[in-house]
């Protein structure tokens, strides 16, 4: 048995060194990064025109067809317009909730 287990270490000591054989070394966790400011303020100000009111402390809802008339995305998904409600919800306290024809 000794010597399958010297055959085992000579032939993965050849490809990686002695000392890193069998470690692992744990993962640093990323910190969140910040949501940019300018890209979500021009299109923050054209649902405020929409509305006529500022996005502060209310709850909105919106059609997916409305929402992509006031802020255009290639993808017309509920899921494209996710960092704009995050950003929206995290800094000025506002509920976006985006209504679709699709039935789950």
């Amino acid at each position: 048995m000794e010597t399958f287990n010297y055959f085992y270490q000579s032939l993965f000591s050849t490809m990686l060194p002695y000392d890193k054989c069998g470690e692992v070394e744990p993962k640093k966790a990323e910190e969140p990064k910040p949501i940019p400011m300018s890209q979500y303020e021009a299109e923050i100000e054209a649902i405020e025109h929409y509305l006529g009111a500022t996005l502060s402390d209310i709850d909105i809802s919106f059609t997916l067809q409305e929402l992509n008339g006031i802020v255009p995305r290639k993808r017309v998904r509920s899921d494209a317009y996710k960092g704009l409600i995050d950003y929206v919800r995290l800094n000025r306290n506002t509920n976006i909730t985006i209504r679709t024809r699709k039935t789950k």
